[in-house]
């Protein structure tokens, strides 16, 4: 079984009302996650020896895999520049992804 909940974080935090309603979402978030394991377990799904817990950043590997192809096209000879991650695909990095996988 796996579970999937997506924990964006959306936009500015440049006030104290904005910090709280981010973290408001992210405590719900959990919370969602928190519930589906316990259905989870009331059901009698089995955790398997390769459960595991990660969070991914799908539209960031989407990205990166478009821009990559685009750098394949043109033939170029750099790849993408793992530094600039940061200020490049920041949008990317606020849509996180916690994967939950039981069996």
């Amino acid at each position: 079984m796996q579970i999937k909940i997506p924990l964006n974080i959306d936009g500015s935090a440049n006030t104290y009302q904005e910090l709280r309603a981010q973290l408001k979402q992210l405590e719900l978030s959990v919370h969602h996650a928190q519930k589906a394991i316990e259905s989870a377990e009331k059901e009698g799904i089995e955790i398997t020896e390769n459960a595991f817990i990660d969070f991914g950043f799908p539209m960031l590997r989407s990205s990166l895999d478009i821009d990559q192809r685009d750098i394949n096209k043109k033939k170029q000879e750099t790849p993408i520049d793992l530094s600039s991650i940061p200020d490049d695909y920041y949008d990317e990095l606020q849509s996180i992804e916690l994967r939950i996988e039981l069996s």
